[in-house]
């Protein structure tokens, strides 16, 4: 296990990657020994990592190769544009043109031919306690997310100044800032214990 001081934040989340890496490697074959789950970890967190462990093994024993070459697509990108170019996708699509298209009903890991992962395919990955809390939180910050960003176009997004100013950063403290951020804090974990 990474050592990690108890004292900090990042503690539980280096213990539920160890304890979702272990499940993940049992899985897949590679660890053949039972894993306890923590018991630095809460009752939901515990299935939570469980669940992504599962998750993340299926889509690994699934692997879908798609007939494209990911490090030349990404070199024919235009990296400089800051919004759609109907003439510079055209010229990609006759580069790479599309293949057949899948149906991803499960687990699932997209690889190109190379072996490079382009996309993980992980449903129903998050338990619907920590999609309850997600949503919770995803109320509460409404307010904010209202003032954030658009001039009304769907390729001119940017943050308002508004939104770093201090007033704003401020509301976190409020009345809602508090469930905000508890209710972040195990999907945040589970995202970490994923990479």
């Amino acid at each position: 296990m990474t050592s990690v001081p108890t004292d900090m934040a990042l503690h539980t989340t280096c213990i539920a990657g160890d304890f979702v890496h272990q499940l993940f490697a049992c899985h897949v074959g590679v660890w053949l020994e039972s894993v306890l789950p923590p018991l630095a970890l809460d009752v939901p967190t515990m299935p939570a990592c469980q669940q992504l462990a599962q998750a993340l093994a299926d889509a690994y024993l699934h692997p879908i190769e798609l007939n494209l070459d990911m490090i030349q697509y990404n070199e024919a990108l235009n990296k400089h544009s800051t919004r759609r170019l109907t003439k510079h996708e055209e010229a990609l699509l006759q580069k790479f043109p599309h293949g057949p298209q899948l149906l991803l009903d499960k687990p699932s890991v997209l690889v190109d031919f190379g072996g490079h992962i382009i996309l993980w395919y992980l449903p129903d990955m998050i338990s619907l306690w920590i999609q309850a809390e997600m949503e919770e939180a995803t109320i509460c910050m409404g307010h904010l997310l209202k003032t954030s960003m658009t001039r009304g176009e769907e390729t001119q997004w940017f943050p308002l100044t508004s939104v770093f100013a201090p007033e704003v950063l401020a509301a976190l403290k409020g009345e809602c800032g508090p469930t905000v951020i508890t209710s972040m804090q195990r999907s945040a974990l589970l995202a970490s214990a994923a990479l």
